[in-house]
């Protein structure tokens, strides 16, 4: 099957280079200025029994300081931002291994998790959303990327690919 498969793809196919699938594009990204209100949002809908991170800022500390911090953490992030420096104790996590199942003194039934720091975990969202944004506006996302997308799972990936042999298998192609 393999060899007649093979034989089918156009010998041009065989020439090109991974660059070759990439779509030329002239829009260029950068991070755009945070709003207070954005920030106050998010600080105020942190859940409060997420771990906390090595700088043992707690989400319920963030979240009733919100009214009074959401401005200066605004001004951070926007010097973060304009500075290009994403500072380096928000890059340290504690790492805890969460048990998974079977024997509980196995050690290869455990998977580390790693926390982050509160605000940084706020800080990465919004950074997040503006990647996200660019990449959907500027339609640089596949159509079929179903990881890290909302209304997109492995579930819809495995329909896709499902729907995909079933049409093959129709066509006489499998």
């Amino acid at each position: 099957m393999g060899p007649r498969l093979a034989s089918e793809i156009p010998s041009d196919q065989f020439n090109k280079k991974p660059k070759d699938y990439l779509k030329k594009h002239s829009p260029s990204f950068k991070f755009k200025n945070i709003s207070p209100s954005r920030v106050f949002k998010l600080l105020s809908s942190v859940k409060i029994a997420k771990a906390t991170g090595l700088d043992k800022i707690s989400n319920k500390i963030l979240k009733l300081a919100a009214p009074v911090i959401y401005k200066c953490l605004t001004d951070l992030f926007n010097f973060s931002i304009t500075s290009g420096q994403f500072p380096s104790d928000w890059k340290v996590a504690k790492v805890c291994p969460l048990f998974k199942s079977g024997e509980k003194c196995d050690a290869n039934n455990y998977r580390p998790i790693s926390v982050l720091p509160s605000i940084a975990r706020v800080f990465e969202i919004i950074l997040f959303e503006q990647i996200y944004c660019h990449l959907s506006n500027n339609k640089l996302l596949y159509s079929r990327q179903s990881g890290f997308r909302s209304l997109h799972s492995t579930v819809s990936a495995l329909l896709d690919m499902t729907n995909d042999w079933c049409f093959n298998i129709d066509r006489g192609h499998g």
